[in-house]
């Protein structure tokens, strides 16, 4: 039981720091497109 109650948590975390991840580079290349048009714009 012990063992499975881990797994469960360390796949939890997995998943939790993959959406995190994918969130953070969304806005990250967001905001490298906005500042490359405003540098075009200029």
């Amino acid at each position: 039981m012990k063992l499975s109650k881990t797994l469960f948590t360390k796949a939890f975390e997995t998943q939790q720091n993959a959406f995190y991840e994918s969130v953070l580079g969304s806005s990250y290349w967001y905001f490298i497109k906005i500042e490359s048009d405003s540098v075009v714009s200029q």
